[in-house]
């Protein structure tokens, strides 16, 4: 055989073993940056989280047009299983001073996409299950180290008030699950 024709073969070879390879080590690059920086937590820490969570949601930005007492509302969190991503409910509640309700969202899809950092920081990004409504935005908490309290800021886009909203949340865990 000429020698051209080998080398065009070892080339044509390698090209097919470096094609077939290269998503290998992409995939296994990825995987090791992404544990390298943000490491798994135990599973009982993650656990922690399940359940139903009750507090409150006081939003520092974007609620003049909506309440101008500017009193806490109700958030009600919820995950059942530690799914990747965690999936779960979230529920919002404002009430005027005279305890009407004035603004009211059960259809609310939270989602924990990212692990949680040191066993104790996670993010949650959510967004309304009614595709007419523009309501989304993303959570950052701290899970406490007793695991049965949360405090921690949100960054989104409201549904009543129409623009960017930002506030803080402080939740406490529920010993009887709710339905």
């Amino acid at each position: 055989m000429d020698s051209t024709i080998i080398t065009g073969l070892i080339g044509a070879l390698s090209t097919i073993i470096a094609a077939i390879a290269s998503p290998y080590f992409a995939n296994k690059f990825q995987e090791q940056k992404k544990s390298k920086y943000m490491p798994v937590a135990p599973i009982a820490r993650q656990n922690a989280l399940l359940g139903s969570w009750v507090g409150t949601i006081e939003q520092k930005v974007g609620i003049d047009r909506v309440l101008k007492d500017r009193s806490p509302g109700l958030l009600k969190l919820h995950f059942k299983d530690i799914s990747h991503p965690m999936i779960g409910e979230m529920k919002i509640e404002f009430k005027t001073t005279g305890d009407e309700i004035l603004y009211e969202d059960r259809l609310i899809e939270a989602k924990i996409v990212n692990t949680i950092y040191d066993g104790r920081i996670f993010k949650c990004d959510y967004i309304n299950k009614d595709n007419n409504a523009i309501h989304f935005g993303t959570l950052y908490g701290e899970l406490f180290a007793n695991g049965k309290e949360i405090k921690g800021e949100f960054l989104g886009y409201g549904l009543i008030s129409e623009q960017f909203v930002s506030g803080e949340i402080e939740l406490k865990k529920q010993l009887i699950v709710q339905p």
